[in-house]
Order: C-alpha cells, then structure tokens, then sequence
C-alpha cells in the first residue's frame, strides 16, 4: 500500500464519519423541532463529533445547521417563556416565591 493511498483512505473515513456525523444532527433537529411544534418535551442527547476539523466540503453544511440550531433555539426559549407565564397565571404564588426559577428547567444548554 503506499503512502498516496493510505493518505486517500484516511480523507475518505474522515469524510465518512462526519457525514454519518452531520446526518445524525440534522435527524436529532428535525425531532426537536417536531417536539416543539407539539410543545412536547424532547430529550436531547449529545452527539459526538468526529475527531478532527471537518473537511473543507462540509462547510456550508455546518453553517446552515448553526443557522437552524439558532433558530431552534430561539424558539425554545420563547415556548419556555410561554410556560413559565402559563406556570405563573395557574400558580401566582409560585411567582412570588422565585419567578426566576419558575420554568428554569427548561433551559436549552449549549
């Protein structure tokens, strides 16, 4: 085997796994988002990167799946506000007590 074809194979691996790797995100987004549309609690698990940079080809794909993961985010947040204020209008003294923790568990990370 020589060194030119060694190096090829190791390139084709690396494209591989971060393929499979981008695929799983953007299966996990698509779940998430189809959680939020139903307010409906889903739980994210981290998925864990290849080693490495990705290739240079995957770069307009990382930019669009941040782009999404913004955007989910944000819609996180806002469906988190919108419990906690329903939390609040059932349960007024849950508002007095600590309205900073009221719905705190809904926090997005990361």
């Amino acid at each position: 085997m020589t060194t030119t074809h060694t190096i090829q194979t190791a390139n084709l691996s690396a494209v591989t796994a971060w393929a499979e790797y981008f695929d799983e995100v953007e299966h996990a987004m698509h779940e998430f988002e189809g959680a939020l549309s139903r307010h409906d609690v889903y739980n994210l698990q981290p998925i864990v990167p290849p080693e490495g940079r990705p290739p240079e080809d995957f770069r307009h794909r990382s930019d669009e799946l941040q782009r999404w993961i913004t955007e989910l985010e944000f819609r996180a947040r806002f469906l988190r506000e919108e419990f906690r204020a329903e939390i609040t209008r059932i349960r007024p003294q849950a508002a007095r007590r600590s309205d900073s923790r009221v719905g705190t568990t809904l926090d997005i990370n990361g």
